[in-house]
């Protein structure tokens, strides 16, 4: 078995493997033209917001579908094509954190949450992550300030907002809180 078909599957990857290769070489030779003009790379490789959302909506399907170091290598390319975005910075924690990358998904919230100071989820993910580290007293700061964040807007984090009480509930009572620390996007 394994004829044609496993050389295609191959051949893609080291495709792609040569695609992304060159586009990390233009990346770090436009990465001036982003210090000094002020512009994404995005902007200056003319990468349309569209095709921005359609490299997001590839990395949210390889997430969901499991395949969360291909969402990481996608989320990672959108974090260098528009670094102003939280949400990308947001779905790579996410990534980093199913791949129990914690310290990593940390970075990536803690960037999430710099890009947009009313990102609950972010702040949430971060104190799951925090509680999977065994680091209880941070978590618990970044749980609260989840809830101050999600007071901004009650109706978009309710859900946020009942799993950061859920959490600090559960190390107010000396329980374990890893064990109830999600793993949602």
């Amino acid at each position: 078995m394994g004829g044609a078909g496993s050389q295609t599957t191959a051949n893609d990857a080291a495709a792609f493997g040569d695609v992304a290769a060159k586009i990390e070489e233009v990346i770090d030779r436009v990465s001036s033209g982003f210090c000094e003009q002020g512009l994404t790379m995005a902007q200056i490789l003319d990468i349309s917001d569209e095709e921005l959302d359609a490299l997001y909506i590839l990395g949210t399907k390889k997430y969901e579908s499991g395949e969360y170091k291909p969402a990481q290598d996608i989320f990672v390319m959108l974090c260098r094509l528009d670094p102003l975005t939280g949400r990308n910075f947001r779905a790579l924690g996410a990534a980093f954190q199913m791949a129990k990358q914690y310290d990593r998904a940390l970075k990536a919230y803690a960037t999430a949450v710099t890009l947009d100071m009313d990102d609950a989820a972010s702040s949430l993910h971060a104190g799951e992550c925090l509680m999977l580290l065994n680091k209880t007293p941070e978590a618990r700061a970044a749980l609260e300030g989840c809830l101050q964040q999600a007071e901004q807007n009650p109706e978009k984090y309710a859900e946020v907002r009942s799993r950061a009480q859920a959490i600090l509930a559960k190390t107010a009572s000396g329980k374990t809180a890893a064990k109830t620390a999600g793993k949602k996007k």
